[in-house]
């Protein structure tokens, strides 16, 4: 297009420029307009430079959210990781102590001048303590060949009251019992089984 002929907008322009309304006519007279194609090419130029520009805005909305969505990701990794961490600390923990239950519990089994022994639910001798071998004569060995508690029974009647007292109530509390030991000598017990 041609240049502004509205003498509003040829004041507004001399103020803006620091021209006189004189100065703006005289360039305005003598401004040749440009041929067509080149205000098509000029306007192929502005419609590229605004899609470019559009490319660009999208792509720098783009980059922020992704670099948002990295930084909430990496805060997520960086919470996730301090949970695992106490969870480890916790399980750590939870294994010292049960570590330090386990081995009273086994100082107890073993320095026990009661003898206990630990079977299954078909009366299978799964462990047993040093009291136990001495209260019957055996050696540890000996007690690998004995399958079964019902073996160290004197009374086959004591044998049957203990099923009896487990069927009956899950379990036996100090229950007079007579056992032999491995030289085949009777010797009184109290005999308690705990599930």
């Amino acid at each position: 297009g041609g240049p502004p002929t509205d003498p509003e907008t040829l004041r507004k322009l001399s103020e803006r420029f620091g021209l006189s309304m004189q100065e703006l006519m005289e360039a305005a007279e003598t401004y040749e307009s440009r041929p067509s194609f080149m205000i098509d090419m000029a306007k192929r130029r502005l419609k590229t430079s605004a899609m470019l520009i559009g490319v660009l805005v999208e792509r720098k909305w783009s980059e922020d959210r992704l670099q948002n969505l990295s930084l909430n990701l990496e805060n997520q990794v960086e919470q996730r990781t301090s949970e695992l961490a106490a969870e480890l600390v916790q399980r750590k923990n939870a294994e010292t102590a049960l570590r330090g239950s386990e081995n009273k519990y086994r100082s107890l089994f073993e320095n026990s001048p009661i003898g206990i022994a630990t079977v299954d639910k078909e009366r299978n001798i799964l462990d047993f303590n040093d009291a136990m071998l001495e209260m019957h004569g055996y050696t540890r060995e000996d007690m690998g060949t004995i399958a079964n508690t019902s073996e160290y029974y004197y009374n086959p009647e004591d044998k049957i009251r203990v099923s009896s007292e487990l069927s009956e109530n899950g379990f036996v509390n100090e229950m007079e019992v007579k056992f032999k030991r491995k030289d085949g000598t009777p010797y009184d017990a109290l005999l308690t089984m705990r599930p």
